[in-house]
């Protein structure tokens, strides 16, 4: 292939402008097509890029699956990225996620297997969190369980406080993995629901004052901490919360014995995801779990569609995911210190205005300044707040009432039902 230097004259940057403009003219009369990263979806087809030198691709149908020379869709493809092995029909294994994961029960395997399934499906996707204490391991589950669909050089990467940079990062990966992360704010839990869901990024174009460009993602989320790293209700819908106990250090393995056994495993639990998806896109029907489906119904009626038709029980990872769920929902409530208050508070028993109600919050928590933080500062928010509590307060086993409201102001009462 001919390189600039072996122009005889070189073409001056006029003529390359020419030919910029002209390949631009003619790529507007071509049909659009999208363009995916990692995993792809055309009707009927889950397409997986493998990344790797000879550009192939897997194709996932509801008759298997197989790997293309040439893909037949088109992927973004970064410097980040690493290749997937070449999935062999037939070796399919996926119950070795629990060795690479070090997964000891069958609900956290469920939820790894649903997590990693809903990672190949159209969205919404669930959220992975991976809490436990210092030294539990969470970077490392991360980044393995990342690794499985979408190996990257830095797999797993630090959260910033722009939001529009946590966005583009999303935007050129297929799993997002963010690291070390305290408990979420009212604004983090908005970005990641967004990702997760699906959202967009719209800005000034480039040179221009009246045109705008933008970006679309969705995205499957992986994001580890210590315990306690989601409170908001909503937000605990969208997740399958992973629970790390301590390491001992009898139990702990270096890092080359575990990318030896991930290296080992990859390809049949590759093959084994391949098995599964194609499975859920011949079964149309499931069983719905009795209590109905969570919030991310459709990414829930996927994974069953892919479990239940390669002969897992009904509702598995379902049950998996409500008890997950359940837990960190009670682990909330137990380290928040507004809902320590209001459950004091309940178990005295108390009626009387927004007033009385925020001074006596206030007698409670007394100097300590963590509990004093946690108390609105006004009685209207005060009540509002509380309102705005009744999922965690009824689980709690907390009434909050307005009692009606007499010539000065409304009352209100707190107890403990009966």
């Amino acid at each position: 292939m001919g390189t600039l230097s072996d122009c005889k004259p070189e073409p001056s940057l006029n003529r390359i402008k020419q030919a910029v403009v002209r390949l631009d003219a003619e790529a507007l009369r071509c049909p659009k097509q999208e363009v995916f990263i990692r995993v792809g979806h055309t009707p009927g087809t889950i397409w997986l890029d493998l990344a790797d030198p000879e550009s192939r691709v897997v194709e996932i149908t509801s008759a298997g699956w197989r790997v293309h020379t040439q893909s037949p869709v088109l992927f973004r493809r970064h410097s980040e990225m690493q290749p997937l092995p070449e999935p062999k029909e037939g070796t399919g294994d996926v119950s070795r996620v629990r060795e690479v994961l070090g997964l000891t029960d069958d609900a956290a395997y469920n939820l790894a297997l649903g997590w990693l399934l809903s990672a190949l499906g159209t969205g919404p996707y669930l959220v992975g969190i991976v809490q436990g204490p210092s030294g539990a391991g969470k970077s490392t589950f991360s980044r393995i369980m990342g690794s499985l669909l979408d190996p990257r050089k830095t797999q797993i990467i630090k959260l910033t406080s722009d939001s529009h940079d946590v966005l583009v990062s999303a935007k050129n990966r297929w799993v997002c993995a963010f690291d070390n992360l305290g408990p979420l704010t009212p604004d983090k839990n908005a970005t990641f629901a967004g990702i997760a869901t699906g959202t967009g990024y719209e800005g000034r174009a480039l040179y221009s004052n009246s045109d705008s460009a933008g970006f679309s993602v969705k995205r499957p989320l992986l994001l580890n901490g210590a315990c306690g790293l989601v409170k908001f209700r909503d937000m605990q819908n969208r997740c399958a919360f992973f629970e790390l106990p301590a390491l001992h250090d009898e139990n702990r393995r270096t890092e080359t014995s575990m990318n030896a056994d991930l290296d080992r495993f990859r390809p049949s639990i590759l093959a084994g995801l391949c098995d599964y998806a194609a499975a859920g896109l011949r079964t149309t029907t499931v069983q719905a779990p009795p209590e109905g489906w969570t919030r991310m119904a459709d990414s829930a009626e996927w994974i069953e569609r892919c479990l239940q038709g390669k002969d897992h029980q009904p509702n598995e990872f379902a049950s998996a995911l409500s008890q997950s769920q359940r837990a960190a929902a009670d682990d909330s409530i137990l380290n928040d210190p507004f809902c320590c208050l209001v459950h004091t508070l309940a178990s005295e028993g108390f009626t009387g205005s927004g007033t009385e109600l925020l001074d006596r919050m206030k007698a409670l928590a007394g100097a300590n300044k963590e509990l004093l933080d946690a108390i609105p500062k006004l009685p209207n928010l005060l009540t509002k707040k509380l309102n705005q509590s009744k999922d965690q307060l009824n689980r709690m086993d907390i009434e909050f009432k307005d009692t009606g409201r007499n010539k000065k102001s409304s009352s209100y009462s707190l107890s403990m039902k009966a």
